[in-house]
């Protein structure tokens, strides 16, 4: 039985690295049928045995299968697989309250809050990327890892845009001027083309801003710093993402 176990999950792992490669070639219905056999094992696995590494295993199919679903504008199913994702994680915090776990759930949060925004529902989606905040700033403090930091930025840059849909500015100010920092800071410790990327974002939409309530002068000096990160990136890697 324990083989059979073994097995199973082997073959489940399998299908998810298949699906993910499919995903990546953008066949995403190829991709669906992968990860829906990965969690067709997994919540076998799960009913049988109630092991931590099988609720993992559950939690990862529903979360990924969430992830094309969105990708595919199916936004009322990817929020079911997005929710039964949710269940799972915030139990597995509850029982071991681990790091990757705690991450999981503030992936998962940041998920449920993007489909939310798309919708149309910002205040729904402002409360959970709320609650990511929350974990990211605790996971920030305990590990300090550039994984963490890099999950605040997003979370920052996630909360301002929400406040600039709901036309609250200067709150969308507050959140952008964090991202910033938290993006500078990486971009000096690991000065990759995705940090870099990242700095000039959050340049943009502070000009934007800026734009928005008539401080020009300030607008303008945003959108050259930012400009001149992207010519930089241009420069390096002469990819269709850097510009």
């Amino acid at each position: 039985e324990i083989k059979t176990v073994g097995l199973r999950r082997s073959l489940a792992i399998s299908y998810e690295r298949l699906g993910d490669i499919s995903r990546d070639k953008d066949r995403l219905e190829e991709a669906k049928d992968y990860h829906r056999q990965a969690l067709e094992l997994h919540r076998q696995l799960y009913e049988e045995n109630k092991t931590i590494e099988a609720q993992e295993g559950l939690a990862v199919s529903y979360d990924r299968l969430g992830d094309i679903c969105k990708a595919q504008g199916r936004l009322e199913e990817a929020k079911g697989y997005y929710q039964k994702a949710l269940a799972l994680c915030r139990q597995l915090c509850g029982k071991t309250g681990a790091v990757k776990a705690r991450r999981d759930l503030g992936t998962v949060y940041g998920s449920l809050g993007d489909i939310s925004r798309a919708q149309g529902h910002l205040a729904e989606a402002k409360e959970y990327y709320g609650k990511s905040l929350e974990l990211r700033k605790q996971l920030c403090q305990e590990t300090g890892t550039i994984d963490s930091r890099q999950g605040l930025a997003v979370c920052y840059d996630q909360l301002g845009n929400v406040s600039q849909e709901e036309d609250h500015l200067a709150e969308a100010r507050t959140y952008y001027l964090r991202g910033l920092e938290v993006s500078r800071q990486l971009c000096q410790e690991t000065p990759t083309p995705q940090a870099r990327k990242g700095l000039a974002i959050f340049r943009e939409k502070l000009g934007d801003i800026n734009r928005v309530e008539r401080n020009l002068d300030e607008a303008k000096a945003y959108h050259l710093q930012g400009m001149e990160l992207r010519r930089q990136l241009c420069r390096e890697t002469n990819t269709i993402e850097s510009r």
